[in-house]
């Protein structure tokens, strides 16, 4: 998403460096569509390079959480996306991108100088709701929102990039190369969040 949350931490790792992982987001396309968010991330690059120290950054998709915002429109039948209903939107679960920081912080020499985008699952849209409505036991529709009908120009700019050239992680390599954490698909998600409480 636009908004770049950033998470760090640091100690001094064997040789007595410092170490600072991060995780970001990376906006692909017009600049138009990158914002405060790609300057912003190109700060604290810059930053790490001017201190020397060594580093890792890890870049989320879209979250699975993202889908709460709509829980009332959820919980009455629909999901509000602006993406057509067969068009894969790569997302990442929160304890996801904490375990695999988590991997990072237990070894940070396997990971330094890396930038490592990260996503749990691609779900579209239509099979968003077929998962909700497993886990809320009531039928719920995606429905597609026009961009045009987004007021906020950062929201409209986020979500014409997932339109266009959107995240493009190689989900299969990464799961391949990290096969002991436990990746999350968007059903567990939604069974987890909304199944206990439906």
């Amino acid at each position: 998403m636009p908004k770049s949350n950033r998470a760090e931490r640091s100690w001094p790792p064997p040789g007595g460096q410092g170490f600072r992982t991060w995780y970001s987001v990376r906006l692909r396309g017009k600049p138009a569509q990158r914002g405060a968010a790609l300057r912003q991330q190109g700060g604290y690059r810059n930053r790490t390079r001017r201190r020397r120290c060594a580093y890792t950054i890890l870049g989320p998709t879209y979250f699975f959480d993202n889908a709460l915002g709509g829980v009332d429109r959820i919980r009455d039948g629909v999901l509000d996306l602006p993406l057509p209903p067969h068009r894969p939107l790569q997302q990442l679960a929160r304890r996801d991108l904490g375990a695999f920081a988590a991997e990072v912080l237990g070894n940070p020499s396997g990971y330094v100088g890396q930038r490592i985008e990260l996503a749990s699952d691609a779900p579209t849209p239509t099979q968003m709701a077929a998962a909700l409505s497993k886990a809320l036991d009531l039928p719920v529709r995606h429905e597609q929102v026009p961009l045009e009908g987004i007021g906020s120009p950062d929201m409209r700019a986020m979500w014409g990039f997932l339109n266009g050239p959107g995240y493009q992680v190689d989900i299969a390599a990464l799961h391949h190369g990290h096969p002991d954490l436990a990746w999350t698909s968007f059903a567990e998600w939604a069974d987890h969040t909304f199944g206990a409480t439906s």
